[in-house]
């Protein structure tokens, strides 16, 4: 939480005293001469000075004084703000207790009815900048405060460093007798800090520190290496940013109307991660009705008082090879819904007031009948219990229970149930006589023309062998470029080294072109073993940053069917079980060629090469500055025209071939199944007829490996079989023998031909003479005639 003049850690003394002397005498400051000593000060006129010392008020302008207390954590909180009017009067607002006696009223009003003060103007940025070189501030701690055309200052104010190390905030004003003086304008509300770059949306952060600090990262070119590595940069460089200088305990004090005269799409209020920061939310949201608002608390991760001009905390990052990945939440992790719910409905009738949803919640919310849930048209992935909503919308809303005024009151919010369907980005759609809602939204990064090359560059660094990376390209523009494909298969990077670029490729390039909202990052054992499918349901990409070789077997089946299955059963905490379509597929890299025991015979994995050759550091700084400078909005076209021109992965479509996928299948192989991908390919190179049987293979392989026919650890039948085929021999009708069935395969020739072999165990592949040792590379082998 920042610390100002109204929020003084050390309950007001020292800025307190800093106040005090700028309005005493002659200033060197800007105030005023000797001459006119009495005309500033307010201790001047006894009768005044005697009820703001008794109520021990604070002056913050010739016409406005605020009355302070300490409330909880130490922080001061505006108790009340009594205002001198014109005629002499005072009104307060605020704690009653404050307000002036009768006596002190008639004679307030006596001496000051015919007081003629100057009043607060706005100066230029120049005058400004002059005055900030007049009293030797350091431009970081000076902060000009625009109007609402952003061309003239309002205010400004002075970051100050107290004895004790902390910060207090002072206000420096221009008034109509051209100088400038140490209090705020004369408005009753302040204005906020806010920057020259305009947006449609908005992010108000508690102080004009964070608000700066964020404008110059997402706007200024020397911030891009710091933009580029900041966790939230999408989130910070799309917004303008305000601050709001009221402090945290008094958002009473400030000019939300402003807010709401800039018309923006959207309103992010980033809370400072304390008590305060996140109480006052409930206030501006009040404030702000009719904005389409939202709030960001920040959890336990972040550090008490932490805003977004602190550092992210080092614990959120990980080292992979020498770079730092973030692996905390999202930004939009931390967003909620804060639009405020209700208002009452006027009444005559005596006792509580009823009320009724305002129709800018309602448009932000739907409710579905099965599963009973609760859905944000911004946040549709986030499914609400009737409690969970409750609970979330508590804060903004005047009742306890808004589910019921929503589902009693509103049957035009009403919904069937829910649905997963990429690339229809309505929010209601119907489907098999029913009204769903779609939980699926598209990506915020929209396409932009420009140059690619650093994303070819990457591509071909990445991947060395052209047949790969083209695979990979179609891959990467499909999901990317067609939401509306569901492809069945995979890609999986293999390779040892760290900094060549796979982690890139997964979490800062395609997990923001998918859109986050629509990918998940488990590992591997939520993946196996996880008792729910949070990271499956109503997804298109999953991302696996590590798969080792344990789990292998185990592994692979799941994600194959992940991937095969057209519908994905919803086991979510808190949510009734439900079924849906299933839209996901993964990419996953692995350090280890037995990450996953591949089938001969799989269509679910892209094995290209990965290249082992790392990048320098250097090369990743621009890299990554292209990236969030414009390089994804580039990709995003990229992909469109590469589908324009060379087509998307057709639905259903199965993995193309590799030559790393061939080794890694190898790899995955008993020594046994590698005897009989020899042996049939082998087979396949003869040009005659080729016939074998599975048990006369059994047998073969029993005796080539030294085993007992009835050994468990020996290859069974259907192994046998399984790999043969998929290793490219064909089943031909088999027949008994001697009371015992014999399933046989054959070489392309024999099988076209229909061959059948004349002596099952006679055309196996005889042993060297020389070591012993079958040679399935190149077989003895009896050729039959063929039947016909």
């Amino acid at each position: 939480m920042s610390t100002n003049e109204n929020q003084n850690p050390s309950g007001g003394g020292a800025a307190g005293a800093e106040q005090e002397a700028s309005h005493e005498g002659a200033q060197a400051n800007g105030g005023a001469g000797a001459g006119q000593a009495d005309f500033e000060n307010y201790r001047s006129f006894p009768a005044l000075a005697a009820y703001i010392n008794r109520v021990g008020a604070e002056q913050r302008n010739f016409r406005r004084f605020i009355v302070k207390q300490q409330g909880a954590h130490g922080y001061n909180v505006v108790q009340a703000v009594i205002t001198l009017k014109a005629d002499g009067t005072i009104t307060v607002k605020g704690d009653a207790a404050c307000a002036p006696n009768d006596a002190e009223r008639a004679a307030i009003t006596a001496a000051c009815a015919q007081l003629s003060f100057p009043t607060s103007v706005t100066a230029s940025e120049s005058a400004a900048e002059t005055q900030r070189r007049a009293l030797g501030v350091e431009r970081e701690n000076w902060f000009t405060i625009l109007d609402d055309n952003r061309t003239t200052v309002v205010m400004v104010q002075q970051r100050l460093t107290l004895p004790d190390g902390k910060k207090a905030y002072l206000p420096w004003t221009f008034f109509s007798d051209g100088k400038w003086r140490r209090m705020e304008p004369d408005a009753e509300a302040l204005p906020l800090w806010k920057p020259k770059q305009r947006r449609s949306t908005v992010m108000l952060h508690e102080g004009a520190k964070p608000a700066a600090y964020c404008d110059w990262l997402a706007n200024s070119p020397e911030a891009r290496a710091l933009l580029a590595a900041h966790p939230f940069a999408a989130a910070i460089k799309d917004a303008e940013h305000w601050g709001w200088i009221g402090g945290a305990l008094s958002p009473h004090r400030t000019d939300w109307a402003s807010v709401r005269r800039q018309d923006f799409m959207k309103v992010d209020l980033i809370c400072d991660n304390d008590e305060p920061g996140m109480a006052a939310a409930r206030y501006i949201a009040r404030a702000l009705m009719g904005e389409n608002f939202w709030v960001v608390f920040f959890n336990e991760q972040f550090p008490v008082g932490f805003d977004l001009a602190d550092p992210i905390p080092a614990r959120l990052f990980k080292q992979i090879g020498d770079r730092r990945v973030y692996s905390g939440p999202s930004f939009y992790d931390f967003e909620r819904c804060a639009i405020w719910a209700t208002e009452t409905v006027p009444t005559e009738k005596p006792g509580r007031p009823a009320h009724k949803l305002r129709p800018e919640f309602l448009r932000q919310w739907a409710w579905s009948i099965a599963p009973p849930v609760f859905v944000n048209i911004q946040m549709r992935r986030k499914l609400h219990s009737i409690d969970e909503f409750n609970r979330s919308v508590r804060p903004f809303s005047d009742v306890a229970d808004t589910a019921a005024l929503l589902e009693n009151k509103h049957d035009e919010r009403k919904v069937d149930g829910v649905c997963y369907q990429p690339g229809d980005s309505s929010f209601f759609v119907n489907k098999n006589h029913e009204r769903l809602i779609n939980t699926w939204m598209a990506t915020t990064i929209s396409p932009m023309a420009g140059d690619d090359e650093p994303w070819i560059t990457f591509m071909e660094n990445l991947f060395p062998l052209k047949v790969d990376r083209d695979n990979v390209y179609q891959w990467c523009a499909t999901l990317i470029a067609r939401p509306d494909v569901r492809m069945t298969y995979g890609v999986l990077l293999i390779q040892k080294k760290q900094g060549i670029g796979k982690s890139t490729l997964m979490e800062k390039i395609l997990l923001p072109l998918v859109g986050e909202h629509n990918c998940s990052l488990p590992n591997e054992k939520e993946i196996v073993d996880g008792a729910f499918n949070y990271w499956q349901a109503y997804r298109r990409l999953v991302v696996v940053h590590e798969i080792y070789a344990g789990h292998s077997r185990k592994a692979y089946d799941k994600l194959k069917s992940v991937m095969t299955d057209k519908k994905c059963d919803v086991n979510i905490k808190n949510i009734k079980q439900h079924t849906i379509d299933n839209w996901v597929t993964i990419i996953a890299a692995s350090n280890s060629r037995q990450a996953l025991h591949m089938a001969q015979d799989d269509r679910r994995w892209l094995v290209p090469e990965v290249s082992n050759v790392v990048q320098s550091n250097d090369y990743w700084t621009k890299f990554n500055n292209w990236l969030v400078c414009g390089g994804l909005n580039i990709i995003h076209q990229w992909a469109i025209d590469y589908v324009a021109k060379h087509g998307a992965v057709s639905a259903g479509a199965h993995a193309p071939d590799s030559l790393m996928k061939k080794e890694i299948t190898k790899d995955s192989m008993s020594d046994g199944e590698l005897l009989l991908v020899d042996l049939a390919e082998a087979m396949i190179k003869r040009t005659d007829y080729t016939v074998v049987t599975d048990r006369a293979v059994r047998a073969w392989l029993a005796q080539h490996r030294g085993m007992g026919i009835e050994n468990r650890a020996l290859e069974s039948l259907v192994t046998i079989r399984d790999t043969l085929i998929d290793a490219g021999l064909r089943e031909v009708k088999g027949r008994k023998i001697m009371g015992i069935r014999h399933r046989w395969l054959a070489n392309h020739v024999a099988a076209a031909a229909n061959a059948q072999p004349a002596q099952p165990g006679a055309i196996m592949p005889q042993p060297d003479t020389e070591t012993g040792q079958a040679q399935p590379e190149a077989p003895t082998v009896i050729v039959p005639e063929p039947p016909f």
